[in-house]
């Protein structure tokens, strides 16, 4: 079978699909980079890139091709060493950032240049010898890089930075992902404007340093000092009756809040939001995604019985952050937040629970979604029915009938019907299928869509004759 007539449109969006095919040959790609704009696909946007490409690349003169190699993971060696001593700064900060150790991130941690020995201060390979020497380096963006990125330097390191000139190697040297600061340092940096925020929620408070700082004029202050554990009443009490939006969260997110207290916050905030401001953004953006960082930690350590009181909150985050940490959870409870009337409590339980039944992990799915911005979601789950794709690719739903047609081992004729489908997106999956028929792959190749003729040239099943056919009508020989 041969390459279906292109347009010329629709053959610059296979060639750019191309640029990131994993089963492309290296002849090929050395080809297709002689394109200025594929060139810059191929260093982006590609996960590796081998030897002689990486030369062919790097001798087109292109800073932009140059910058994104530099900054590639995987680089052969020969190039790294090339681009560590380009005369242009910016590359060899690229190289210096992606380093691991070795002679190369030696000499690029003495560079002449601030910028590149900033990467290297950054960079969380740089070996602790060359952080130490990095921590009195003479450029302060050098000392607020090493400050940011060493998260557990030795003491006499840390009070150097803690104690440094600049208010911005301060600052990020007691961010709270570092050690608690020395006690006696506490009084300097809660007077310093510029650190009082990061060690509000670790100082030693007493009732007049609380009512203070509950007080402070910067609502980041105030916020942060709701995070303490020795908050005094009074000062709680100041904080409670503040309506700045970090605070209300910060409080409503807290361990420390009795259970009265965090209901009548949050339904002052429901009740009161409007489209737009800050009870709005708390309500529907804050409290909905509080369960994936640090400000419900404590609800994935505390005591089981604790956890299961939270069931029963009308406080959906709360839920969330139960349901997102299932696994230990017994099967009655696990059931439980499987019933539960808000189903992204569905979604994460069926997401991150240890077992769940294969019809439930299914029904989940079916009514409410995957998890698709969190991975992995629960399509990906091992125990997930593999049969319920032959089922999705005949639903009336094209959100499931896209996860069926990008799904490996799919039957043949359910991907052919799916490779025709009406939704774009169900056509799309299909084209990324490694199992599409070569018939069905051509049809999509010349799809009305731009974006599925980019997606059909990402497919391993393109073959090579086609690539080579498609450069050659490009004018890349």
């Amino acid at each position: 079978m041969g390459l279906p007539t292109v347009t010329a449109r629709a053959r610059m969006h296979i060639l750019t699909g191309l640029t990131t095919n994993p089963a492309a040959p290296e002849h090929v790609l050395i080809r297709l980079a002689k394109a200025p704009w594929a060139a810059r696909h191929l260093a982006w946007r590609r996960e590796s890139i081998p030897e002689e490409l990486g030369a062919v690349l790097a001798a087109s003169d292109d800073e932009e091709v140059a910058h994104a190699l530099a900054s590639m993971p995987s680089l052969p060696l020969s190039l790294r060493t090339r681009f560590a001593a380009d005369p242009d700064p910016e590359i060899r900060a690229a190289v210096a950032g992606r380093l691991t150790g070795g002679e190369l991130l030696e000499r690029l941690a003495a560079d002449p240049d601030a910028t590149v020995r900033t990467a290297v201060a950054g960079n969380a390979g740089t070996p602790d010898r060359l952080r130490t020497r990095l921590a009195t380096d003479p450029a302060a963006t050098v000392r607020t890089a090493l400050a940011k990125a060493w998260r557990t330097p030795p003491a006499a390191v840390h009070r150097a930075l803690l104690t440094d000139d600049d208010p911005t190697v301060r600052a990020a040297a007691c961010s709270d992902d570092h050690p608690v600061p020395p006690a006696d340092l506490h009084a300097a940096l809660l007077d310093d404007p510029r650190t009082r925020r990061y060690v509000a929620p670790r100082a030693a408070l007493t009732p007049e340093l609380a009512e203070r700082l509950a007080r402070d004029p910067d609502q980041e202050v105030r916020a942060e000092l709701a995070r303490n554990p020795g908050l005094p009443g009074a000062a709680l009490d100041l904080l409670v009756a503040d309506h700045d939006f970090g605070v209300r969260y910060t409080l409503l997110v807290s361990p420390r809040i009795s259970h009265d207290l965090r209901s009548r916050l949050h339904e002052e905030v429901v009740t009161g939001a409007e489209e737009g401001d800050d009870e709005w953004d708390i309500a529907a953006t804050l409290l909905p995604l509080a369960w994936t960082g640090r400000d419900l930690a404590w609800v994935r350590t505390a005591p089981l019985e604790e956890r299961l009181g939270l069931l029963g909150s009308a406080m959906p985050f709360l839920r969330y952050a139960v349901a997102a940490q299932a696994r230990e959870l017994p099967g009655p409870v696990v059931a439980r937040l499987l019933a539960d009337p808000d189903p992204q409590v569905q979604r994460l339980t069926a997401r991150s629970a240890g077992s769940v039944p294969p019809e439930e992990l299914e029904r989940v799915v079916v009514d409410h979604g995957d998890l698709r911005k969190t991975a992995p979601g629960i399509m990906a789950r091992p125990d997930f029915p593999t049969d319920a794709f032959v089922r999705f690719a005949t639903s009336g739903n094209d959100r499931l009938r896209a996860a069926a047609a990008a799904r490996p081992g799919l039957p043949a004729g359910l991907l052919r019907m799916l490779a025709a489908d009406p939704a774009t997106r169900v056509r799309a999956g299909a084209a990324g299928n490694p199992g599409l028929p070569l018939d069905c792959l051509a049809a999509l190749l010349t799809d009305e869509d731009p974006d599925i003729a980019e997606e059909a040239g990402t497919s391993a099943v393109l073959p090579v004759a086609w690539m080579e056919e498609l450069l050659t009508a490009e004018g890349l020989s």
